[in-house]
């Protein structure tokens, strides 16, 4: 399933990573009831997403093929250490594909001198 050139494990780990880290910062917003929910979700939740977004388009603006990879191992540090007071939030990251480091590949072109 492709939506808006996204699979589904992406699209999948997107909404996790929002999720939970929504969670997080409900739980420092005043613990994991209704409202302090909702606000953390459309505070961090959806700055998280679109800056995770942003760094997509970029990348797809430049002829690159890039994609969200949760780190689940961190997503979940995030979530204990807010019991603890403490956000450090690594949901995951933007990762590109087939992207040679050294030439013109980068879809990125050269100016003449």
């Amino acid at each position: 399933m492709k939506l808006l050139n996204m699979e589904f494990t992406e699209l999948r780990d997107l909404a996790l990573a929002w999720l939970i880290l929504g969670l997080a910062f409900a739980n420092l917003l005043g613990g994991l009831s209704f409202t302090p929910g909702l606000v953390a979700l459309f505070t961090a939740g959806l700055g998280f997403l679109l800056h995770e977004l942003a760094h997509k388009v970029v990348a797809q603006n430049y002829g690159l093929k890039a994609e969200f990879v949760a780190d689940y191992k961190m997503l979940a540090f995030a979530f204990a250490a807010s019991f603890a007071g403490i956000i450090f939030a690594a949901p995951g990251a933007s990762i590109l594909k087939d992207v040679e480091l050294f030439g013109n590949s980068c879809g990125l072109q050269q100016q003449a001198q």
